[in-house]
């Protein structure tokens, strides 16, 4: 899911009942919240979990509205009290969903919404390219990369040394990217790996 921001669509206030309109919240404690239209998969489930740094100082609280093609709420809220993840399951004629939760300020630590009925382990939001390295006489492992929120495109590429992600006009984007395991078990690139920028990296091919 996005990071709980307004830049991101996240708006104050809960879901209310089957009516799709936002609720404010009256007890500020609970600093509800309540995300953009999320695109989804018709008929599939969904876990949704959170995590608070202190969960005995918090009453935790979700609730998620299914909606059609046009965003036309369908049936009612659904909603789970004193808990802070479950599974969602979508209709057949769903292709979004919104979710309110209480996020109690900063002791909220994160948010993940994945495709499936089991919550893993947190991965930020955005999109993740699988990576394998290797040279002319050995195979390398391959592991995701997280690229931001937004796809890879054609002529775009990511300068590994710099920690910038390139765009087809020129201009570049920051990333902070992790190592990358070349060979196990101990071989790995990082920012501090002294070759040339342009002979580390990465691109759709």
């Amino acid at each position: 899911m996005p990071e709980i921001t307004a830049e991101n669509g996240w708006v104050d206030g809960y879901l209310l009942n089957d009516s799709g309109y936002i609720a404010l919240d009256t007890f500020n404690a609970y600093q509800e919240r309540t995300s953009p239209f999320i695109k989804i998969d018709k008929s599939a489930s969904y876990a949704f979990s959170s995590a608070f740094i202190d969960e005995t100082q918090i009453s935790p609280w979700y609730g998620w509205l299914l909606y059609d093609n046009d965003k036309r709420p369908i049936g009612s809220r659904h909603s789970n009290h004193g808990q802070s993840g479950g599974v969602i399951h979508a209709t057949d004629n769903a292709e979004y969903i919104r979710i309110s939760l209480r996020t109690y300020g900063e002791q909220l630590e994160h948010v993940q919404l994945q495709l499936g009925t089991q919550a893993t382990s947190y991965e930020p939001y955005g999109y993740q390219l699988p990576v394998s390295c290797r040279t002319l006489t050995q195979a390398g492992t391959t592991t995701s990369l997280f690229i931001g929120s937004e796809p890879l495109k054609k002529d775009e590429y990511i300068s590994y040394r710099e920690q910038k992600r390139y765009h087809v006009d020129g201009t570049a984007t920051p990333l902070t990217l992790p190592q990358i395991p070349i060979f196990d078990p101990v071989t790995v690139i990082d920012v501090k790996t002294p070759i040339k920028p342009s002979q580390i990296r990465i691109a759709l091919v």
